[in-house]
């Protein structure tokens, strides 16, 4: 192992009677070449230091003993062009990691594991056994983050995976600008407090339709838990699903009796898909639904839901919506969407867009609104802007301004800066505290 540490002079002052302080030790680097050198480094870390990983490749590996108070201890590839490489990673309950600029690959479920605290995992590949961007022969999950608080999943790409993320019965998790493709699941949530799922770009998803998956983009349930998702964010998401099958876009419902979500915020995400769920809320008390914009790919026109190729790798074709049923106290406003079914009678729909889809031949047309309906299999994010100048733009509906999504940064030293500087930006609660249960009236707000 080579340490190079580097300690201040300490300037004394001649001044009379004057006493000097020792100062405090500046920052150190190790350098790993081999997992031998990484435990060692861990060992003699504190926080604030830097372990730079050689290129190798550093096997299964667990951290669950390290933990360090007052700040991180960062771990990234020292070179960005020949990044060092795990099988598992179990961060297990490590407190005080930043990792960075590294590729993880298994045919473990899943890849890697966090139960612990105050962890950045940033600007990482994570990969299934078998690297082929097919995900039907990888079983895995790519991360798993149970039990744990304070932690941060950014600017990664997952890839050829089962499932990308678990999170579950932990405070406190963000997942940002993530790209999630080539996976047959995206994101799944249950008994989360607090946190958010922003800018990330979920694409090229590829289930299995043989086996009667039906894949969501972000998923949130409460099965075998006892409380729901409170305050979380879920905002600035491109869920880029206009593929020969139906994936769900964003999916929250609740399986246990009495258990609800709370204070979910829903703004400004874009679905452009064939499944019949680009929204659904169920199950929650107190939401804010803004600004969302949920439109029907090409493959929905087919109008199919039993549309299956022999194969599995073709699925059925239904026109998207938002659907809102079995809620309270919920605000639904500014949105575009194909249709929306349902809202409380103490939950407000208003100046939301119906767009018109092929199934119903009803509603608002794509000229109106967008300018025309784009021609790609994917199209842009621009693609969805709402027409300026128009009516819906005037009353401020839909999507106003372009975002940025899945940017995945892999140089190392970037990727850990641009995790550091999110630790300034934690979104507080997001709503007031709200109680109660769901009121039994629902009326429909649509035709």
């Amino acid at each position: 192992m080579f340490i190079s540490a580097v300690r201040p002079v300490l300037h004394v002052a001649l001044v009379a009677a004057a006493l000097a302080a020792p100062a405090a030790a500046e920052a150190r680097t190790f350098n790993a070449a081999n997992r031998a050198d990484l435990w060692n480094a861990l060992t003699a870390a504190t926080a604030g230091d830097t372990i730079l990983l050689a290129p190798g490749h550093y096997g299964d590996f667990s951290f669950t003993k390290f933990k360090y108070s007052g700040g991180f201890v960062s771990i990234r590839s020292a070179d960005a062009s020949n990044r060092a490489a795990f099988g598992k990673m179990t961060l297990g309950t490590a407190t005080g990691l930043s990792i960075s600029g590294i590729d993880a690959q298994s045919s473990a479920n899943p890849v890697v594991s966090i139960t612990g605290q105050n962890i950045r995992f940033t600007g990482n590949r994570i990969r299934g056994a078998n690297i082929n961007r097919d995900p039907w022969d990888d079983g895995q999950g790519g991360m798993h983050v149970r039990f744990a608080s304070n932690i941060l999943v950014g600017s990664n790409d997952f890839e050829d995976l089962r499932v990308a993320i678990y999170v579950q019965r932990s405070t406190n998790v963000r997942v940002l600008h993530n790209s999630i493709g080539y996976v047959r699941e995206g994101l799944n949530v249950a008994a989360l407090a607090g946190g958010e799922i922003a800018n990330n770009h979920f694409h090229n998803f590829q289930p299995n339709y043989s086996l009667g998956e039906h894949p969501d983009a972000i998923q949130f349930w409460t099965r075998q838990e006892t409380v729901g998702v409170t305050d979380v964010k879920i905002r600035n998401n491109f869920m880029q699903l206009g593929l020969n099958g139906a994936v769900h876009g964003l999916f929250v419902g609740s399986e246990a009796p009495n258990v609800y979500h709370r204070n979910l915020e829903i703004t400004g995400n874009v679905y452009w898909g064939s499944a019949l769920h680009g929204i659904t809320l169920a199950g929650t008390i107190g939401a804010r639904l803004f600004n969302n914009v949920i439109v029907a790919s090409h493959w929905a026109d087919k109008n199919n839901s039993s549309l299956r190729t022999p194969d599995g790798r073709t699925g059925g074709a239904m026109q998207p919506q938002i659907r809102v049923s079995t809620v309270s106290q919920v605000e639904v406003a500014r949105n575009i969407t194909m249709k929306g079914i349902g809202v409380s009678e103490d939950s407000t729909w208003a100046d939301n867009i119906d767009l018109y889809d092929t199934e119903r031949k009803i509603g608002e047309s794509w000229e109106s609104v967008f300018g025309g309906r784009p021609t790609e299999k994917d199209p842009p994010l621009s693609a969805f802007l709402t027409l300026n100048p128009s009516s819906a733009r005037t009353r401020g509906i839909g999507l106003l301004s372009t975002f940025s999504y899945g940017v995945v940064t892999l140089d190392p030293v970037k990727a850990e800066n641009w995790g550091a500087a999110q630790d300034a930006t934690t979104p507080a609660t997001i709503l007031k505290a709200i109680s109660g249960n769901l009121p039994a009236a629902v009326r429909a707000v649509t035709n």
